[in-house]
């Protein structure tokens, strides 16, 4: 997946993190 940014040159890497506590949904989606 990409998408184009305005004034950023190179490559970059963009990670997210998804914490959550045990027992609990991390994601609740209808």
């Amino acid at each position: 997946m990409s998408c184009r940014i305005k004034n950023a040159k190179g490559v970059h890497d963009l990670y997210f993190c998804f914490k959550g506590e045990k027992g609990n949904k991390l994601f609740n989606l209808d």
